[in-house]
């Protein structure tokens, strides 16, 4: 799991950075002392703010989550091999 998570511990503020790539914001899962949340949006690619910010010294915990159960991409025969849809596949496994 290196690169897919970061923890901190609340100081008051509401914005959080991280350093790990992801495919989908979807894939990013934000807990606050264990629990999921969502009173968060993307105020940049690797920034969230919540709405309210998380109790001083409570830890915040965002971590990437890639979907194992469907392929991002299906490659089908005959069809043609593009660098994208490699990417795609390539950056699926990667995130695992």
């Amino acid at each position: 799991m290196a690169n897919s998570f970061v923890e901190f511990t609340a100081s008051g503020s509401s914005n959080f950075s991280f350093p790990f790539t992801y495919m989908s914001t979807d894939d990013v899962k934000v807990y606050v002392d264990e629990v999921l949340r969502s009173d968060y949006t993307f105020s940049g690619d690797y920034t969230i703010t919540f709405t309210t910010p998380p109790t001083v010294d409570s830890k915040v915990l965002i971590r990437r989550e890639t979907d194992t159960t469907a392929k991002a991409v299906d490659f089908q025969s005959g069809a043609m091999l593009t660098e994208g849809d490699l990417d795609t596949a390539f950056d699926q496994v990667f995130n695992l």
